[in-house]
């Protein structure tokens, strides 16, 4: 059925197996697994791994360098501190990095991926028609894009 899974202090593995389940780590470097159903997971302090599996699954950094695949579904994944790895999966997912030197790869899907904050992101949308949107204080920025539409919005 639907699961509620907190973490503890150390370094703990949550796997929500099947139906619409909320993963909460704790302190220390977790493995968090949404597997099927819409899922709501959220890490915590240290260097998490995270995978949403299928499903269109709510899923949270924090600090730490974490990385973290949505899977299959249309995914929202907000990376939180330090440098993060995202993984969109296949769907149309909304990917934002947070604090740190993140590199966000959308994949198959319509993805729709931001940078943020002063550090060096690295954007990709993969396949399928992607909104790529880079947020700094400072906007020195190079891009390398396969894609025959691009549009560079509200640089200075």
């Amino acid at each position: 059925g639907a699961d509620t899974l907190r973490g503890g202090s150390g370094d703990d593995m949550l796997d929500g197996g099947l139906n619409d389940d909320r993963l909460l780590a704790n302190d220390g470097d977790d493995t968090l697994r949404g597997d099927d159903g819409n899922d709501e997971i959220h890490g915590h302090d240290g260097n998490d791994l995270i995978g949403g599996g299928d499903g269109d699954d709510i899923i949270t950094g924090s600090s730490g360098s974490d990385l973290i695949n949505g899977g299959d579904g249309d995914d929202s994944v907000n990376a939180g501190g330090d440098d993060d790895i995202v993984l969109g999966g296949d769907g149309n997912d909304t990917l934002f990095g947070g604090s740190g030197s993140d590199v966000i790869l959308g994949e198959n899907g319509n993805d729709r991926a931001f940078g943020q904050g002063s550090t060096n992101d690295t954007l990709s949308g993969g396949e399928g028609s992607d909104e790529l949107n880079g947020l700094a204080t400072e906007i020195d920025e190079a891009f390398s894009l396969e894609t025959s539409v691009f549009a560079l919005l509200n640089s200075v």
